[in-house]
């Protein structure tokens, strides 16, 4: 998507945005359905998530890793309150997007509360361990993102974006480098067979969801080929988040 159909963000902003969903075409391709007075918020929000994601591969022992997410805690502080925000593309950008909006402040506070909980963590036994290993971060970014959209209620999309995830892992490649393992990886190392249980459920579940709140949700949409084993291609990702637009079914 372009870089200049992110306002209030710069294009060079939107771009540097752009670049920290490299890894994350899922995410990067639910963005043009998001309204446009929104979009520039939900960038924001899920370059935090994959930056929150990421975080604990580039730290090399846990300490540092804390100090990592604390830096993103006081980056957040910076940007709902009175003190000059720090020159990071990111921090500005949550400033610019969603300094305006409270509610924002505590669920991004959450969110970086939830990425850190990764540390320390062992790899899941069982696909309920999973569930509850990728909420934390998962979980609460798609109700922040939901959130942003204007729904009244945020049920559905956490959880869809959190069943994605852990669809997702078996088939994601570690990052370079000694550091520490990321929810994806952890997940990876265990044990995530018949998820389509929790998939099926979580499909009957989010039938109905509001206009406005669908794009949280459409990774939910090829969760199902990513639990088979298989990486859909982007053409088949577009068409079916066309379908769930156009239909609202999953």
């Amino acid at each position: 998507m372009r870089a200049d159909a992110f306002a209030p963000l710069t294009p060079e902003a939107a771009a540097s945005l752009l670049d920290m969903l490299a890894g994350a075409e899922d995410w990067r391709l639910l963005l043009p359905y998001v309204e446009d007075e929104k979009r520039g918020g939900a960038l924001t929000l899920l370059a935090l998530g994959a930056e929150l994601a990421n975080a604990p591969a580039r730290a090399s022992e846990p300490p540092l890793a804390m100090i990592r997410f604390q830096w993103w805690r006081e980056a957040v502080e910076e940007a709902f309150g009175d003190t000059q925000v720090r020159r990071h593309p990111l921090a500005l950008a949550i400033e610019t997007t969603l300094g305006a909006a409270p509610s924002m402040h505590s669920r991004l506070l959450s969110l970086v509360d939830g990425a850190e909980a990764v540390i320390d963590a062992a790899p899941p036994r069982t696909v309920q361990e999973a569930l509850t290993l990728a909420t934390p971060l998962y979980g609460r970014l798609g109700d922040a993102l939901t959130d942003w959209l204007g729904a009244s209620v945020t049920a559905g999309a956490g959880s869809a974006l959190t069943l994605h995830a852990v669809a997702t892992a078996k088939l994601s490649t570690p990052l370079q480098g000694r550091g520490l393992p990321r929810v994806a990886d952890l997940i990876a190392q265990g044990e995530t067979e018949g998820l389509a249980p929790q998939i099926e459920a979580q499909r009957r579940e989010i039938r109905g969801l509001p206009a406005e709140v669908l794009p949280a949700a459409l990774p939910f949409s090829l969760a199902n080929a990513y639990a088979k084993g298989r990486r859909p291609g982007g053409l088949e990702k577009r068409a079916r988040y066309l379908r769930v637009m156009l239909t609202g079914r999953f």
